[in-house]
C-alpha cells in the first residue's frame, strides 16, 4: 500500500480519475468510488498529488471496506 500511495502523491490527475483507473485500483466502480470518497471525506476534484499520505490511506481503507460491506451483501443476499 505505501508504495502505491507513493505513486498516486506523484499523479496530477484527479483523484476521482485515478481512483477510476483500472490498471490502478481494479474493481473500484461508480458506487465503491463515490462511497469511498465520502467516507474519506475527500472532495473528487481535488488532485492526487494534493493528498497527504494519510489522506491517501483513509481513502483507500475506505474504497477497501466498502468493496468488502458490498461483496459481502451480495453474497448473503438472496438477490445478489
Amino acid at each position: 500500500t505505501q508504495a502505491a500511495v507513493q505513486a498516486f502523491r506523484m499523479s496530477d490527475e484527479l483523484i476521482v480519475d485515478l481512483i477510476m483507473d483500472q490498471s490502478r485500483l481494479p474493481g473500484v466502480g461508480n458506487i465503491i468510488k463515490c462511497e469511498g470518497l465520502f467516507e474519506a471525506r475527500l472532495h473528487p476534484l481535488r488532485r492526487a498529488s494534493e493528498l497527504s499520505e494519510e489522506e491517501w490511506g483513509r481513502l483507500l481503507a475506505a474504497l477497501r471496506e466498502f468493496s468488502d460491506k458490498w461483496y459481502r451483501h451480495c453474497t448473503d443476499s438472496m438477490n445478489g
